[in-house]
Order: C-alpha cells, then structure tokens, then sequence
C-alpha cells in the first residue's frame, strides 16, 4: 500500500521549503498568482495537515517545472538604466 507525502515531503522533494509550498497552495486560490495552474490538491486531509499519494510525485514535480522561475516579473527598476 503506498503512504502519502505531508508538507514537508513535498518541500524536500521540490528542494523549497515547507512555508514556501503552503504559500503555493495559498497563491492557487482564486485570484492567486497561480489560480490558473493551481498546486495539486491533497488527496487526504488528517487534522488540517494535507497529504499527497507517494504516486502523484510525477504530477507534483510536472507542475513546479511549469511555474515561472525566480525574478519572473521584472521588480524594482534600476536608478541607472544601461
């Protein structure tokens, strides 16, 4: 019988940490940065702890190869333009 991956699994596996996946899940609500392509929804819930079938790794980690990378959307304008 296979186990289930908890926050922390998750976290590990897509080498972030455990805040960064609940503020993931947080920004795939509605009107969240990734509501289009939102995180995989648990498949169980055990005293508000979530919890993903050890068989949806591939779909998890297809799903992070998907998000935009670090520094996506330009920031903060330089003083000096080159």
């Amino acid at each position: 019988m296979a186990g289930y991956l908890s926050t922390s699994d998750l976290a590990e596996l897509l080498g972030i940490s455990p805040a960064t996946v609940r503020f993931l899940r947080a920004q795939s609500k509605p009107g969240g940065r990734y509501a289009a392509d939102p995180f995989p929804e648990p498949d169980v819930v055990v005293s508000r702890s979530p919890g993903w079938a050890e068989t949806r790794a591939a779909e998890i980690l297809a799903w992070n190869a998907r998000r935009p990378g670090q520094g996506i959307g330009g920031g903060r304008p330089r003083k000096t333009q080159p």
